[in-house]
């Protein structure tokens, strides 16, 4: 599974530096670090990251609510405020831009991670941080439209959906295959189906989802996967749903 990439945008380079060793050395991935505002806006034009950590106050013509404010317009990416400020003020033009956790410096490296996590939660349940008052979620399983993340001991793995092959059963567990490996999540294939809901994810037995995308035939009443080496059966419950997924000519 890939790592989570996380975009620094800080305008003190020591902090930055600081930032980015803590975050590789925990797993993470740096698709980049800014030190003003404008910067940060342009490394998103041309790649997206996963999280992005902003300090507030930056150098430069836009402060780190204002650069929140424009990147909100074109993207939903989860963003973590980095501030030395406790003023009302402040914090109240900070929660019009929705963001995902507060980090207070000076900050440990710990309290860091779980602003991290905490950051996923919320944006995977649509909820806003609320200064002070968030606790460290339980959940292994974040997700989004086109990819989740699934916590492995203190990381967070990004799983894109396009690599997904299908999501099998096995009890009150349920385990995801991908191109690469397969990851055992802790929910079963009903939670699994309802906490993440994808169009190309298709409930095709009581013991398989798949992705339609990955596919290539059907034999009577098993699908043909791409790897060639698998075929999954249809269940009559979920006959007449795959078969309108098909166009037949």
């Amino acid at each position: 599974m890939k790592p989570a990439r996380i975009l620094i945008v800080e305008d003190k380079s020591i902090i930055a530096e600081s930032l980015a060793a803590s975050l590789e050395k925990a797993g993470y991935s740096i698709s980049g670090k800014a030190a003003s505002g404008e910067e940060a806006l342009r490394i998103i034009e041309n790649e997206i990251p996963d999280l992005v950590l902003m300090d507030i106050h930056l150098s430069g013509k836009l402060d780190g609510i204002q650069t929140v404010e424009r990147l909100n317009r074109k993207n939903s990416i989860p963003v973590i405020y980095l501030t030395d400020f406790h003023d009302a003020e402040i914090i109240e033009r900070a929660k019009h831009t929705h963001p995902q956790a507060y980090l207070l410096k000076p900050w440990q490296e710990k309290e860091l991670l779980i602003a991290i996590e905490i950051a996923f939660f919320n944006a995977s349940t649509g909820k806003e941080a609320q200064p002070g008052t968030a606790q460290k979620p339980t959940e292994e399983f974040f997700s989004f439209t086109d990819r989740f993340f699934i916590k492995d001991k203190d990381i967070l793995h990004r799983v894109n959906v396009s690599d997904i092959l299908w999501v099998e059963a096995g009890g009150a567990y349920c385990t995801i295959m991908t191109v690469q490996k397969s990851h055992t999540l802790t929910m079963n294939l009903g939670n699994f189906n309802e906490k993440f809901n994808h169009p190309l994810l298709v409930r095709v037995h009581r013991s398989y989802v798949v992705n339609m995308d990955k596919v290539t035939g059907i034999n009577g009443n098993m699908l043909i996967m791409e790897t060639g080496e698998k075929e999954i059966p249809i269940g009559e419950t979920y006959r007449d749903d795959v078969n309108k997924r098909f166009v037949r000519i």
